[in-house]
């Protein structure tokens, strides 16, 4: 993939740090959305996504070099769109998480977390994520989706026969918009402020 504009690193002379986050979010979702337009669409829907989102071509001109209908082809537009925004639901949420929270470094939530799985009851985190999941109408697919967790090891959490590393602790915990006590121990004060 080539480098682009966004693909510098954070320089305290150029730029906030809120600005770099808010860049990287931009990066990130970009490269989501041509993840997903690559490996979830159909080729006749990424064929037809891609020319009339991204090349800007007409309806009917797409229609009329592919041999099919206008209808035909906003149809497939239509399903190409709603297959991104199923995917990308709750990494639209995440992301308005990050923005609306302070600025905790991962490195941060990660000490948290080590100290905090030091004294967990290792059987009721599933649980807790469980509650946590339901809630928030997510299954693990699209968690791990989100989060970029392996969808096996965090099957085998809830097995009992895995344990969640301080950085998946940390990447749950900012997900869901609570804090790595609550996964970890089930702490009453478990929304972050």
């Amino acid at each position: 993939m080539a480098k682009d504009e966004f693909d510098f690193l954070y320089d305290e002379k150029i730029e906030l740090p809120r600005e770099y986050l808010e860049r990287k979010r931009k990066r990130d979702m970009r490269k989501l959305v041509l993840h997903i337009v690559e490996n979830e669409l159909d080729e006749a829907k990424r064929d037809i996504f891609i020319r009339v989102f991204s090349d800007g071509e007409k309806i009917q001109d797409v229609a009329l070099s592919m041999g099919i209908s206008q209808s035909a082809v906003y149809k497939n537009y239509d399903k190409a769109l709603k297959t991104i925004e199923q995917c990308l639901k709750y990494v639209v949420y995440y992301q308005n998480c990050c923005r609306n929270d302070k600025l905790m470094p991962l490195e941060v939530m990660k000490k948290y977390a080590d100290a905090s799985r030091r004294k967990a009851d290792l059987s009721s985190i599933s649980m807790r994520l469980s509650r946590l999941m339901q809630k928030n109408s997510i299954s693990v697919k699209q968690l791990c989706l989100c989060t970029g967790i392996n969808k096996k090891h965090f099957e085998q959490v809830f097995q009992g026969v895995s344990h969640l590393t301080d950085e998946e602790i940390a990447l749950l915990s900012g997900f869901f918009g609570v804090t790595t006590d609550y996964i970890l121990k089930g702490d009453s004060d478990w929304i972050k402020h």
